[in-house]
């Protein structure tokens, strides 16, 4: 949630950490100079955050260089959090707020696999079912997207989901792209700012 609430800031230590993991390196120098003071405080407490959480194996801030040195985990579940699973819990966690402080009564899961009866398998990033008769579908793509719109267009036929109610939320396009994809194809597209007020709505 703190990655991304502050991604304005956090998206340059992001791509960092993603580019030296594809790298198969584990060392990662961020240089702050540019920064402001506020981003700084930002940046080193997330990084702090992630050393708390043994996310990075070591974490040390030179105030004088402002800059930050972390290392890198290698273990797989930490690789995936920072390629992409991080928007799943970022988009579960907000969901879950938002049906806890409106009394909603709801179900879900997060990150789950669906077989059909002739075997075919699908991966659900994250489900909630709203007063136990709504159901939303969220999958989340923090990159490419425009390869799996068919595979969703599909899975949203065979499950006989409403087109309002089965969304992909592509982190970081613009509100004018949501529009014009939702009316071109059989899904709902969303970004990280309009998936709450769709779902309330």
């Amino acid at each position: 949630v703190e990655l991304g609430d502050n991604i304005d800031v956090l998206q340059d230590v992001l791509d960092k950490i993603r580019k030296t993991q594809r790298n198969n390196y584990t060392s990662v120098t961020l240089n702050l100079s540019n920064y402001s003071q506020n981003q700084i405080k930002t940046m080193t407490a997330f990084c702090k955050n992630l050393y708390d959480f043994s996310f990075v194996a070591k974490y040390f801030y030179d105030k004088n260089e402002k800059r930050a040195r972390l290392t890198l985990q290698t273990a797989p579940a930490i690789v995936n959090f920072f390629n992409g699973e991080w928007l799943e819990w970022y988009v579960f966690m907000k969901l879950l707020k938002h049906c806890y402080e409106n009394n909603g009564l709801f179900s879900c899961l997060r990150n789950f696999n669906i077989q059909f009866a002739n075997e075919d398998k699908y991966e659900v990033d994250v489900f909630f079912l709203l007063n136990s008769r709504i159901p939303v579908f969220i999958e989340c793509k923090s990159g490419e997207f425009r390869s799996y719109i068919e595979k969703y267009n599909k899975m949203r036929r065979r499950l006989d989901i409403d087109k309002d109610n089965f969304l992909l939320l592509v982190f970081g396009i613009s509100d004018e792209q949501v529009l014009g994809l939702t009316k071109m194809y059989d899904i709902t597209f969303v970004n990280e700012k309009s998936f709450i007020p769709h779902v309330a709505s």
